[in-house]
């Protein structure tokens, strides 16, 4: 009985979509060289429990993120790493229709970092100091 009462109470709630939150806001979006996958780089932002991240998803051409990053996720490592723009430093670059470069500031504090994607696209990643000034665009 007591089971059923809290799924009652529950329900609403996840009907309404509470819970779900966050905005994500786009910095960056280049397009693979074949024009079939877009790697954007986004900060997602769930409100005041939880810090400025840079998120990095591989998605159809044109497609919009939704949800966390699918590739990459990293934090300013509680300030360590300077978050100029919304999160920490990352850059990325497109070297072949399937293969995708990304550095990202040595600093972070990493939370997904994937070597392949669903889509077949090979990632290759890199760490560096952030260069003087720079700011994800």
């Amino acid at each position: 009985m007591r089971s059923a009462l809290i799924l009652l109470a529950v329900l609403p709630l996840a009907a309404c979509g509470v819970g779900d939150t966050c905005e994500d806001s786009v910095a960056s979006r280049i397009a693979s060289p074949d024009g079939k996958h877009d790697a954007v780089l986004f900060n997602r932002d769930c409100g005041a429990a939880t810090g400025a991240s840079t998120q990095i998803s591989i998605l159809p051409a044109g497609a919009k993120p939704e949800g966390k990053g699918n590739v990459f996720i990293a934090d300013g490592e509680h300030g360590a790493a300077p978050a100029s723009w919304g999160g920490p430093w990352a850059a990325m670059r497109w070297t072949a229709p399937d293969r995708l470069e990304i550095t990202f500031d040595r600093i972070a504090g990493v939370y997904l970092q994937e070597m392949r994607t669903r889509r077949g696209v090979k990632i290759d990643w890199r760490t560096a100091s952030p260069p003087p000034g720079a700011t994800t665009p």
